[in-house]
């Protein structure tokens, strides 16, 4: 009986993550956003100074020095891009789904 009761709480505190983790909220996907907004941002910007550098001083190690950034910049959109089907058929606000939002 001692048991039982540790028991069931521990199986409610699993069953309402379960259900929250299961229903993501506006919020969720608008913090969501702003993170991989922010990430492929910094990355774009690496990316593109590693491609200016490489296209000016054209040796072994630039060409490296860019496709590395060009992969970052892709593995980091593939990760996002999984990340955010948690997100589908979320009713998100026209602002959120604007290009370009601030």
């Amino acid at each position: 009986m001692k048991f039982i009761i540790p028991f069931a709480l521990l199986f409610s505190c699993l069953l309402l993550q379960v259900q929250t983790a299961a229903h993501p909220t506006v919020a969720e996907a608008e913090q969501f956003m702003t993170q991989a907004e922010a990430r492929l941002n910094d990355l774009s910007v690496k990316a593109n100074r590693a491609a200016w550098v490489q296209k000016n001083f054209i040796t072994d190690d630039t060409e490296a020095m860019s496709a590395d950034a060009q992969d970052q910049g892709t593995a980091a959109t593939t990760e996002l891009v999984e990340q955010a089907k948690r997100f589908d058929g979320l009713t998100m606000p026209p602002a959120c789904m604007l290009a370009g939002r601030k």
